[in-house]
């Protein structure tokens, strides 16, 4: 009875030590973020609506444990559509044609401000994430990333003397860009930003620096 007792005793230590030696499933292969999409380093006479510049962000993440700690690597694919409006009209560089600045300002009209000029980029990018989590069920967690994008299309479309215009792929929207992100936050919930370094327009000395702060929901649990 005493050799049986033993027996059980060494197989409960021996499964509860296995258990505690697994690694960590992943988590979080889907990200949705939701956002405020703005401009730094602009003219003082350039405006944006703010409420209404919102964009979003679809991320597919391969999350890869470290290890047996709560940490992680992941790297994926996004899908993201920034928005901004302002009071800025965006035109394309033309042959033989070269202006010091892609934009004019669009002049209200009789004390109506501007409410429906906007500049629409969409790009698809990939992401790399360092995860870092606490141990306890209900995570906070901090996320610190980096993602290089391609811009696929974009648009602005304006309003001046009540005629809309709308412009596809303008040639002075720079191909590429890349910046560091962030995440942070408990459960499924955090605070989002990105940071936009190598800017809005190609060969500009003064370029607009695109950013975005939001939030993220995490799936995949």
């Amino acid at each position: 009875m005493n050799k049986l007792l033993l027996i059980i005793l060494f197989f409960a230590v021996c499964t509860e030590s296995l258990a505690q030696k697994q690694k960590p499933r992943p988590r979080d292969w889907f990200v949705m973020d939701v956002y405020g999409s703005s401009w730094e380093n602009t003219p003082s006479n350039v405006e944006h609506i703010h409420w209404k510049s919102i964009g979003f962000g679809l991320n597919f993440m391969k999350d890869i444990p470290l290890g047996y700690s709560a940490h992680s690597f992941s790297i994926g694919m996004s899908y993201t559509v920034d928005k901004v409006h302002s009071n800025l009209s965006f035109y394309n560089q033309t042959r033989g044609v070269t202006a010091s600045v892609p934009y004019h300002l669009i002049p209200s009209q009789n004390n109506k401000t501007y409410n429906k000029n906007k500049l629409v980029t969409h790009y698809v990018e990939l992401p790399i994430e360092m995860r870092f989590r606490t141990k306890v069920r209900s995570k906070f967690f901090t996320y610190v990333g980096f993602k290089g994008g391609y811009n696929l299309f974009n648009f602005v479309r304006s309003e001046e003397n009540n005629v809309k215009v709308k412009t596809y792929n303008l040639n002075r929207i720079e191909d590429f860009r890349y910046g560091p992100t962030f995440r942070i936050g408990f459960g499924a919930i955090g605070l989002y930003g990105f940071y936009n370094m190598n800017g809005l327009f190609s060969g500009q000395s003064e370029n607009f620096i695109p950013f975005s702060v939001g939030i993220s929901y995490l799936s995949g649990r």
